[in-house]
């Protein structure tokens, strides 16, 4: 769903009206005011029927997200919706109601502000699903009641955000309440319009909607109340005629047995017996006589078979009831113990002749016959009939549950709730049951006397189920179009309202910096409108316009040439700060190069010096060795001046090496060769014998270019440079070495000015305690060391791996963070000169040309020679073009097979510009990249467009022959 603009941060920072800092007093007593209003709101909801509630504790958490921010929001939806657990019975409805919180508060953490559009977009994406997946899936609670619960709390969800947005809005003392400033506090018109829009929906739908379930309850309630007491009447009916015959033929036997001499006799016995057969809705009939003692009965033996003649029921209550009364009674439900051995109920008429109470006459009931009187009056709202006895047990009943003698105990065990003298709504008094299952749970109660000379009390039960049912289906429906509605009311109102306030918005677009525009004498494109009245302000404004720009022209005109002049100025004072800037640089680098210069040119006159010297004394010594006898005191005084003879010759070795005299670039070698006869020899074997805790590492690519220049001075190189990193380290650390190919398109500015071109790197970094800045400038000074003399060095270690870096024409950088470490990184020039090493290369046959036609297009002249002459010797037929222009120009009347293509050319059109003209014409040409960088976005984008592998410079043979055979053959 898209959203207006005032929902997105396109204008608004992130809202945060109260923050953990800024919480005062007054703003803390509002947050607790909001918090207890929002248990409010949930613990008084608007009823609905039948368990469904209308919840408005969501408002207010709502508004504390809004002014407070997530993390008081948060707490705010858990104190206020944690007491849907109890009106409900169930975590659903706080879990739905807290994650709606979260997901408002996060967006509104990030700036968005249409409560509305939030709480819309949250219940038709996550609410509704998550409501079906509880009450559906978990509760299995049935389609439409799921649907039911589904609709009723978006509605919801949805109306108290349009609350709390109109409260935000439009509800000034609130606004004045919480200070808001004035940037936030005003409400944009198309806020102002979206709301309205969704209200004249969502209000009216859901009044309308409300009336309507209200009166259809009270319908159906109406109905079901009516047919409960109309079935009562009419089982009350039927009961009072089913009395008065049974009870007429008890006192056609107490007739008979009046005219008998109330003793046992034969006549009485067979009128008992045509009695009792005649109504089988008795099991037995009887007479008994003053004392209570049976002198007839039918059947005449019980279920023992013992004689039911001369039983003895003088202590039964309904015998003295009778003998006390004199008149028929009914007796309340009891276990016979005599005659019959169960749950039984007696119709008995005293016998009396001449007003002499003689006896009594009894009929004992089959109660499973007074069931079938009460089962065809059940239906499918009708779901249970009952009668007991003035003690209140059970006499019958249609519920296989209900047995007779059973207390009836419905109120006992749950709530009831009355609605006139007879009927009463009764709920299970189970308070873990979701309120909705205890609803559909309730009965309808309708309590009916039968009459007072059958004091039996019918009970008639109607389920609420069916009526929930159908409101369910009626609440569905209605909701079902409610959701649409408001859906279409969002997506429209966000329509309407962008429509109508679009021509301000581009009125505001248009005025912004409107003096700027008409300084520069732009055409204003004013927007086009439907309406008179922002027409008319359309009109004002560009009349506005036309004056000021023709005031604006008058003042341009007088301005410009002092415009001018200021540019001149400001430009001309830039141009002096760059020259200055790089004047002081080439004066910083002439300074050091020729101090390093002058350095070396005066350890190269001492050198000179010293070697006379030397050459005297070592000369000298080895003449007195000569003469001296062997077993002399003298003989080994001159050994020890011989040895420092040789050693002062070593150092003479390295002063001629700092003055730039005993290197000589003549043979092709390989740094990866130096390095590895440097691990093995002596040298290293004793700096690790002095150094135990330093560890050694190395990385060596392992098709490292060849250089020219001097193994021994080069060997002497690493030596200096590993023996330097072994010593800045204290305890433990490690030296590493390592080497690689690098091809350097631009100039890179380190320690000194480094020239673009094809290079093999020598680095040697430490993890040692790092060079303070203040000395980086002056490590490379002969005899500048911070050793101690005669232990450590002489102080020209590094002076002499600068003047060897100098003599093979390459350069140094130096990186170094004190207390981390440092790495000093030389840069060789490449030689394609062969190198006779053991390698194992791909034979040349393999990637050899067919006499192809190749295009190289390179902006570096060297490059481009390089290119060619390892081609045109591979068997290629090779053109070479400096630039992207110059490339499209030759194709357009040349063929080339294959382009080999340099990303960067500066200045000019880039590798990728270039391809993209050339498949303009010629859509099926093939391309290799070439670049000194790693592939970028530019590099797969001539890929996507079609261009082949990607060549990673520096050019070596195999690797650009193997790339382009491939690509050749490539269909």
């Amino acid at each position: 769903m898209a959203f207006p603009g005032f929902f997105t941060n396109e204008t608004r920072m992130p809202l945060k009206f109260f923050d953990k800092e800024a919480m005062t007093g007054k703003s803390l007593l509002i947050l607790i005011v909001l918090i207890i209003l929002g248990f409010i709101g949930n613990y008084f909801p608007i009823p609905l029927f039948f368990g469904a509630d209308f919840l408005f504790g969501s408002v207010f958490v709502l508004l504390v997200l809004y002014f407070f921010g997530l993390r008081w929001g948060m707490l705010a939806a858990v104190l206020a919706h944690s007491y849907t657990y109890f009106l409900w019975g169930h975590p659903y409805g706080f879990i739905n109601f807290v994650s709606e919180a979260l997901f408002v508060g996060l967006f509104i953490r990030k700036g968005h502000r249409n409560l509305l559009g939030l709480v819309g977009l949250f219940w038709l994406t996550i609410g509704m699903p998550l409501v079906w997946i509880e009450h559906g899936v978990i509760m299995h609670m049935g389609a439409i009641t799921t649907a039911f619960i589904m609709l009723k709390q978006a509605i919801n969800g949805i109306f108290n955000a349009l609350l709390a947005t109109l409260a935000i809005s439009y509800l000034l003392p609130l606004g004045r309440f919480f200070h808001r400033t004035q940037s936030t506090q005003k409400t944009t018109l198309r806020e102002s319009l979206y709301n309205l829009l969704v209200m004249m929906v969502i209000f009216p739908a859901l009044l309308l909607t409300g009336i309507q379930i209200k009166d259809e309850k009270k319908q159906l309630e109406i109905g079901l109340m009516t047919q409960l007491q109309s079935l009562s009447a009419n089982v009350q009916f039927h009961m009072l005629a089913w009395h008065q015959t049974h009870l007429q033929a008890v006192q056609e036997l107490a007739d008979v047995a009046g005219q008998s001499s109330m003793t046992p006799s034969a006549n009485l016995q067979q009128t008992t017996k045509l009695l009792n057969r005649s109504f089988p809705n008795f099991r037995a009939m009887h007479v008994e006589n003053a004392e209570g003692v049976t002198i007839a009965f039918d059947p005449p033996a019980n279920e023992k078979e013992h004689s039911n003649i001369g039983l003895d029921f003088s202590d039964r209550s309904w015998f003295q009831r009778v003998k006390a009364t004199q008149q028929p009674q009914v007796s309340e439900v009891f276990m016979g113990r005599s005659a019959i051995f169960s749950p039984i109920v007696n119709f008995c008429v005293p016998v009396i002749r001449e007003n002499r109470w003689l006896g009594c006459a009894t009929g004992t009931l089959d109660l499973e016959s007074i069931q079938k009187v009460l089962r065809p009056y059940l239906s499918d709202k009708i779901t249970r009939l009952a009668l007991t006895d003035p003690q209140g047990r059970v006499i019958v009943s249609t519920d296989p549950k209900q047995a007779p003698m059973q207390p009836w105990n419905l109120i006992k065990t749950g709530v009831s709730e009355p609605i006139n003298a007879t009927m009463y709504v009764w709920h299970p008094d189970d308070r873990k049951l979701p309120s909705m299952t205890r609803w559909k749970q309730s009965l309808y109660v309708q309590e009916t006397l039968i009459g007072r000379d059958l004091p039996w009390k019918l009970i008639a039960e109607a389920s609420v189920a069916p009526l929930q049912s159908a409101l369910y289906i009626l609440y569905v429906k209605n909701l079902s179009i409610i959701v649409i509605l408001t859906a279409m009311a969002l997506l429209l109102s966000l329509i309407f309202s962008r429509r109508l306030t679009e021509p301000l918005i581009k009125l505001a677009g248009f005025t912004a910096h409107l003096p700027e525009k008409l300084e520069s004498v732009q055409d204003i494109e004013w927007p086009v409108v439907f309406t008179q009245e922002l027409d008319l302000l359309i009109g004002n404004f560009r009349s506005m316009a036309k004056t000021i720009q023709i005031n604006f022209e008058k003042i341009m005109l007088q301005s410009d040439e002092l415009r001018k002049a200021n540019r001149d100025l400001a430009q001309e004072a830039v141009d002096r700060q760059r020259a200055a800037e790089e004047r002081h640089a080439l004066e910083e680098r002439l300074y050091r190069s020729e101090k390093m210069e002058a350095l070396g040119t005066l350890a190269g006159g001492v050198a000179h010096d010293m070697n006379n010297v030397l050459g005297v004394l070592s000369g000298y010594s080895e003449l007195l060795q000569e003469e001296i006898p062997e077993g002399s005191p003298l003989k080994h005084y001159v050994n020890n001046i011989l040895l420092s003879s040789e050693k002062g010759a070593a150092i003479i070795q390295d002063l001629l090496t700092l003055a730039r005299r005993g290197v000589r670039v003549s043979e092709v070698l390989n740094i990866n060769s130096i390095t590895a006869n440097f691990l093995k020899s002596p040298l290293c074997d004793r700096i690790q014998i002095h150094h135990p805790q330093v560890q050694f590492t190395t990385n060596l690519s392992p098709d490292l270019l060849n250089i020219k220049g001097s193994t021994v001075h080069l060997e002497k190189t690493v030596m200096n440079l590993v023996s330097n990193a072994a010593e800045s380290i204290t305890g433990r650390g490690t030296v590493t070495i390592r080497t690689e190919n690098r091809y350097l398109e631009k100039p890179v500015h380190g320690y000194e000015q480094i020239r673009e071109g094809d290079y093999v790197v020598l680095t040697v970094s430490d993890t040692g305690g790092g060079i303070p800045s203040a000395d980086l400038e002056k490590i490379f000074e002969p005899f500048y060391t911070k050793k101690k003399m005669g232990r450590s060095g002489t102080g020209l270690g590094l002076a002499i791996v600068w003047g060897t870096v100098k003599d093979h024409e390459g350069y140094i950088d130096v990186e170094s963070i004190a207390g981390r470490g440092s790495t000093f990184t030389l840069y060789f020039p490449v030689t394609r000169e062969d190198f006779s090493a053991d390698q194992k290369k791909i034979p040349v046959e393999q990637y050899f040309g067919k006499g192809e036609a190749i295009l190289v297009v390179d902006d570096v002249s060297e490059q481009r020679g390089v290119a060619t002459s390892i081609l045109s010797r591979l068997g290629y037929k090779v053109h070479a073009v400096s630039g992207g222009e110059e490339a499209v120009a030759y194709l357009k009347d040349n063929h080339a097979d294959l382009i080999i293509l340099d990303m960067i050319m500066d200045p000019g059109i880039d590798g990728l510009e270039t391809y993209e003209r050339i498949i303009s014409f010629k859509p099926k040409q093939k391309a290799i990249i070439a670049s000194g960088f790693s592939e970028t976005d530019r590099v797969t984008k001539a890929q996507e467009l079609g261009a082949g592998a990607y060549l990673k410079k520096p050019y070596l043979m195999e690797r650009i022959g193997i790339a382009v055979r491939q690509e050749l053959d490539r269909t």
